[in-house]
């Protein structure tokens, strides 16, 4: 969950800063505008953790269905 959350975080970052630079390089003489779509960023975000949330799930149920001495064995 950690690491998908800082991705995200780092991934909207990067988004942000490219995504200007491109527009004022190649698109400010146009009649563009630079918008961000809060709505579709909100949606993303809970898709993200969302799907990270179960992706974690899953195994962590399958682990702990193991018993520890099972766990811990060396298996050479």
């Amino acid at each position: 969950f950690a690491v998908a959350f800082v991705g995200l975080v780092i991934g909207f970052i990067n988004g942000f800063i490219l995504g200007y630079g491109m527009y004022t390089q190649y698109l400010a003489d146009f009649d563009f505008r630079f918008i961000i779509p809060w709505k579709m960023l909100a949606i993303f975000t809970f898709v993200t953790v969302l799907l990270s949330i179960i992706a974690a799930i899953l195994p962590a149920r399958r682990a702990s269905k193991i018993p520890p001495s099972e766990a811990l064995r060396y298996t050479g």
